[in-house]
């Protein structure tokens, strides 16, 4: 897809279609071997201020002048993504009862439902409940997966003094008062990602650290069907 084919669908679309193609862009702007996470946990703040070449006062204001925008966009999704983590055992048990619930009622009427034979309205109805019913089923258990998935990834990545959900499990006032604390994270992510933090959640950007260019590779996309 050419540029301007996406300014148009960008301009053109309806808002949710809108939301969807931004969101998808920045998803696949990161095209390195590693992922923004990889590069995080490697780096410093100190780290930045010696990339710059410049004396102490100097570097510190042009590594603020970089990163201190993304750090802020970061910061105002910082205490709905905190509570999703501190929630960790309430989401456990949702994704157990989500798992376990039977959609065969459901999964039924729509296996057994013909378009070339039903015009029963009611039938229609039926279908249409069912496929409602399941998507909903599978939206619940997708992000309540992501919401369980996030914290345990954060706790297995060791970072600087402990791991990644130390950070991020941090209050927002406490980083607040030293926004330098997410220069690496803003650093780390790649220029499509920092564009792109408006369309994003703090858990949408993890889910996309769980996977790098290899990851991408072998994601089979010759496999999947259009929409």
């Amino acid at each position: 897809m050419k540029h301007a084919d996406i300014v148009t669908i960008i301009a053109q679309a309806n808002g949710m279609a809108t939301l969807t193609t931004e969101n998808l862009l920045v998803r696949a702007s990161d095209t390195a071997e590693t992922n923004w996470i990889d590069r995080m946990v490697d780096l410093t703040y100190d780290d930045l201020l010696e990339e710059t070449g410049l004396s102490l006062s100097k570097a510190k204001q042009a590594v603020a002048k970089l990163y201190d925008d993304a750090a802020m966009h970061i910061l105002d999704m910082w205490d709905v993504f905190k509570e999703q983590l501190d929630k960790y055992e309430e989401n456990v048990a949702k994704l157990e009862k989500l798992q376990n619930e039977d959609l065969s009622q459901w999964s039924q009427i729509v296996e057994n439902f013909d378009f070339s034979e039903t015009t029963d309205e009611k039938k229609i109805e039926e279908y249409g409940e069912a496929l409602a019913r399941i998507k909903n089923h599978a939206e619940q258990l997708s992000n309540v997966f992501a919401d369980v998935m996030c914290k345990e990834l954060l706790e297995s990545i060791e970072y600087e003094d402990g791991t990644l959900l130390d950070l991020f499990t941090r209050s927002s006032d406490e980083i607040e008062e030293d926004i330098t604390v997410l220069y690496p994270m803003a650093a780390a992510l790649s220029d499509g990602q920092r564009a792109g933090l408006q369309f994003l959640t703090l858990e949408d950007l993890v889910m996309i650290g769980t996977t790098n260019e290899e990851g991408y590779d072998e994601a089979g996309y010759d496999e999947t069907k259009a929409v």
